[in-house]
């Protein structure tokens, strides 16, 4: 729009657009941001800047770019809305510094016109957001945010092609959260969901650039390529998960076990072998957790008995 604009125009002017006009991340529809400018404007057109230097963000208290200049030429200033549907998109400005009254009759035939360009815009990017959040639906687990198994296998895929082109190393971890059936049956569903989050939150934080799947029921998988050895990200993880343990104030103790599987062998390596050697070594650390809460259980009893 800009480019073409800058090509044919006969008028001196400005064209602002709402941040979320041009954000694919925010739904189009969504009534919070009808009705409301914000703090920060995208700059699509200012026929006194090059054409390489749209878009822009732009701080809407300073009205229009160039505007001391302007104000200097003490000419008038026309503002028009961009809406659509009645949903505010922006604002134009114009401002003759030569007049021309031809041009000056066209403001009211630009700015329908920029109304229903821009609008249409809009409409197909409400389309592409719709697609966009159907087809996470069918690859993502709407409690943490991680791929399910349909999404993860296709971007598990192409890792592994550009692993074997690079020659690079991969890494599987694989976190279970502890003791999810007692957290249900004491205290909730809810608290169960929250117990897995967190699981999610601290392998997120823990292993950074990796491809996350939520496996199974409490079962967290992270597959990604890093020099890091298993101590570093099991290291990680227990400090993200004892922050929580700090700062979430459960009635019970929150920890998960970790299986961390690394290899360079994917030529003879598929994933589910991968996933196996990462589940034996998750289980054999829950078993000697169980191992050592059962020591110590026996310990405190022991205890209790001689005193």
């Amino acid at each position: 729009l800009a480019r073409e604009l800058q090509n044919v125009y006969f008028y001196d002017m400005s064209i602002l657009l709402k941040n979320e006009v041009l954000d694919e991340s925010i739904n189009p529809m969504d009534a919070v941001n009808r009705d409301k400018y914000g703090n920060t404007f995208t700059v699509v057109l200012n026929t006194f800047a090059p054409e390489d230097a749209f878009p822009e963000e732009f701080d809407r208290k300073n009205v229009v770019p160039n505007i001391n200049w302007i104000l200097e030429k003490k000419v008038v200033l026309i503002f028009t809305a961009i809406h659509f549907l009645h949903i505010l998109l922006g604002y134009t400005c114009f401002f003759y510094v030569g007049y021309d009254e031809q041009n000056y009759n066209k403001i009211f035939q630009l700015t329908n016109t920029l109304n229903t360009s821009i609008g249409g815009f809009r409409n197909i990017r409400f389309q592409k957001y719709l697609q966009g959040k159907i087809e996470d639906s069918y690859k993502l687990d709407k409690l943490t945010g991680f791929y399910n198994r349909m999404g993860f296998f296709r971007a598990y895929d192409t890792l592994i092609e550009r692993l074997k082109r690079t020659r690079g190393t991969l890494t599987v971890a694989l976190a279970d959260l502890d003791n999810l059936k007692y957290i249900n049956d004491n205290f909730g569903h809810s608290e169960g969901d929250r117990a897995i989050c967190a699981v999610a939150n601290a392998l997120r934080r823990t292993c950074e650039d990796a491809i996350f799947c939520r496996f199974g029921g409490d079962e967290m998988l992270a597959v990604m390529e890093t020099s890091d050895d298993e101590a570093v990200i099991r290291e990680r993880l227990n400090m993200h998960m004892e922050e929580f343990n700090r700062r979430g104030n459960t009635p019970y103790p929150f920890s998960a076990s970790l299986g961390v599987y690394i290899t360079d062998d994917l030529e003879n390596m598929d994933f589910e072998k991968l996933l196996v050697r990462a589940d034996e070594l998750m289980y054999a650390e829950k078993k000697k957790k169980k191992i050592e809460e059962e020591r110590s259980n026996n310990a405190r009893r022991i205890k209790k008995e001689s005193v």
